[in-house]
């Protein structure tokens, strides 16, 4: 591929575990190599990231109640004029659940989703997650991503972020987001440092940096980390299955698009975000891969990787094996009842 960035994170803390860009150079002769290999591209790029940014819509829209897990979508079998805009997905489904549009990364059911939730619920919920602004990691260079202003924030961008597109995202977001969703609410601020002494003297010694609260349900927390493992079960990110440890995330496979000009270009950002161990999360790991070559989708190029990554970080963080019990599906979902949307 192009490039390659990975990171992370402690769910509970923010603290960063691991951080690492491809390709890579020697800071020891740093004339030797081009500007590009210098950037820390984890927090100095910023993507459309496709897919792993509908579990934020779908989130919202339970969290309202403007929908349930099991109600369902008609997704057109795949084709879809909406509106003004026609929407596509690879695979041709008919009616999905919530949940499903979710595990089959349905574009279809979630840009319906993004326009029953509404525009000003759908950016401030983005806003919410920390998108749009900097973490504040100590790290020079890190960018803000980009969002559509409030003005702007139409029909278009509505069905457009819903699915990941229209949004520019740095993989540091990406997991400070998914760690405070996994977590239960609590977004905290990504740092490096653990410690600071002067002399025999330490003058700092880590304490999370709370952000804020963004949501407070257990129960809620408890299914949508069912949601994720069921994307690594029966979904996208299948590849991601680990033999010791329970493990949920989101795929992505999102267009790359062209820099200084409108449209999109033949290649593909190809990410995967991992929450490990579902049972009782520790650790985020994002894996995003730009402009792969041969295979193109997150859940093939990124979903293996991120999987080997959190299963290392676990074993050193000394985190038992789970034993693999099944959850009950429909009580972890809060029942079984089907109400059918027109679409």
């Amino acid at each position: 591929p192009k490039s390659v960035g990975a990171v992370v994170m402690e769910v509970n803390t923010g603290r960063i575990l691991a951080l690492a860009n491809r390709p890579r150079y020697n800071p020891n002769m740093p004339s030797r190599f081009p500007p590009e290999y210098r950037r820390n591209r984890v927090i100095t790029d910023y993507y459309e990231p496709g897919s792993t940014m509908k579990v934020f819509t779908a989130f919202r829209a339970v969290l309202e109640g403007v929908v349930q897990w099991e109600d369902q979508f008609f997704c057109h079998y795949g084709r879809f004029k909406f509106g003004p805009r026609r929407i596509t997905d690879t695979h041709g489904y008919g009616y999905l659940s919530v949940r499903e549009i979710l595990i089959k990364s349905s574009n279809i059911g979630m840009a319906q989703l993004g326009v029953k939730l509404g525009a000003e619920k759908v950016r401030q919920n983005v806003l919410d997650f920390g998108f749009g602004r900097k973490t504040g990691i100590e790290l020079p260079g890190e960018v803000a991503g980009k969002i559509t202003p409030k003005e702007r924030f139409g029909f278009y961008s509505v069905t457009s972020v819903s699915m990941g597109y229209e949004i520019g995202v740095t993989a540091l977001q990406l997991a400070a987001a998914y760690s405070a969703l996994a977590n239960g609410g609590k977004l905290y601020r990504p740092t490096l440092v653990e410690e600071i002494w002067d002399g025999p003297k330490r003058v700092f010694h880590f304490r999370p940096i709370f952000v804020r609260e963004i949501y407070r349900s257990s129960v809620l927390q408890r299914q949508i980390l069912r949601v994720l493992e069921e994307v690594v079960e029966k979904g996208t990110a299948k590849k991601a299955i680990l033999p010791d440890y329970r493990i949920g995330g989101k795929t992505g496979t999102a267009r790359r698009g062209q820099r200084g000009r409108r449209g999109y270009t033949r290649h593909y950002l190809a990410s995967f975000v991992a929450v490990a161990p579902i049972s009782a999360p520790r650790i985020v790991v994002v894996v995003m891969t730009d402009s792969p070559r041969g295979a193109i989708y997150g859940g093939t190029v990124s979903a293996p990787f991120a999987a080997r990554i959190a299963q290392g970080a676990l074993h050193c963080l000394g985190v038992p094996p789970d034993k693999k019990e099944k959850n009950n599906e429909t009580s972890a979902m809060g029942g079984s009842s089907r109400r059918k949307s027109p679409g």
